[in-house]
This record gives structure tokens, C-alpha cells and sequence, in this order.
């Protein structure tokens, strides 16, 4: 799962890996697609999804104000709230009389790693999910996060 791009690539057209904050300026705002996210140390993939009701970078928008709940912001705070180490870091700026919000806490979440996103746009909702389907076929998906791919690893092979 180091490399994926090949299969990506024989996929669709996507954006360069870049940063959250870059990527969403690079894609139009309506247009539905599908996001990647990989790890920028080791280009590990563990995420992919889509937006095709409001858009692509809309979709990156709520994750980069921290107003996901539940797509990748979720999965990340989940992660984050399961590390300690976070934890004991969030408990001390309560203890200190700076306690966050909720919406502080998601953004946290999402920063704590270095994530990069690459993105493709389709014409419609229905291309998008299409596309989102034959990408968690075309890369292993054992060590994914999203819901999808979650969904896949639980349910017994059809033979």
C-alpha cells in the first residue's frame, strides 16, 4: 500500500498530493469528486472519499474548520482521543483555563498528523461514487479508515 498512484492513476486524473489547506483551492467549488488522504511521511493511503451532494471542496472545507462528524474528521478524532499522549495535552489546557471546543478539538485531531490529499473531480454524484468504488477496489484496503472500507473488511467474501 506504499505506492498506490499507478492504480490511481489508471483511474481518473488527480491533483498532485498537497496539504488540505492547498488542495481545496485547487478544485472547483461545486463539482463532486473523490479525496484521498495519505500520511506525508510515508505515503500511506488510509482514507477515501466522496462528495457529490455538496461538492468536493466543500467536503475538504469541514475538515479543514474541524465541522466533520462523520467522514475523515470523525475517523481522526477518533484516533486522536484514543492517543494519551492528545489527551493528557487537551486536559492540560482544560486544567490551565483554556479549555477548546469541540470544533478546536476536531481541527487538533486533523493537524496532529501530517496529512497530504490528492483529489478527483467528476461530472455528477453518481460518476463520484462510481469512482470512489473502483478506488477501495483497486488499493488494498486493510488498513483504510473510511466507513466503506470498514464495511468491506467485516462483511464475509461472496465466493
Amino acid at each position: 500500500m506504499e505506492n498506490c498512484s499507478d492504480a490511481l492513476d489508471a483511474l481518473a486524473s488527480w491533483t498532485a498530493w498537497l496539504p488540505l489547506n492547498v488542495v481545496r483551492a485547487e478544485v472547483s467549488p461545486r463539482r463532486p469528486g473523490v479525496h484521498v488522504a495519505r500520511y506525508a511521511d510515508t505515503g500511506h493511503i488510509f482514507y477515501v472519499g466522496e462528495a457529490h451532494q455538496r461538492g468536493v471542496r466543500e467536503r475538504l472545507d469541514e475538515y479543514r474548520l474541524g465541522n466533520d462528524l462523520n467522514g475523515l474528521g470523525a475517523v481522526l478524532a477518533d484516533l486522536a482521543l484514543a492517543d494519551a499522549e492528545f489527551v493528557r495535552e487537551r486536559l492540560a489546557d482544560i486544567e490551565s483555563g483554556n479549555p477548546r471546543t469541540a470544533v478546536q478539538w476536531m481541527k487538533l485531531a486533523m493537524e496532529r498528523r501530517n496529512i497530504q490529499f490528492s483529489v478527483s473531480e467528476t461530472e455528477d454524484g453518481p460518476s463520484a461514487q462510481l469512482l470512489e468504488s473502483r478506488v477501495l477496489d483497486a488499493i488494498p484496503n486493510e488498513h483504510l479508515l473510511n466507513k466503506a472500507a470498514v464495511r468491506a473488511r467485516r462483511s464475509p467474501a461472496v465466493t
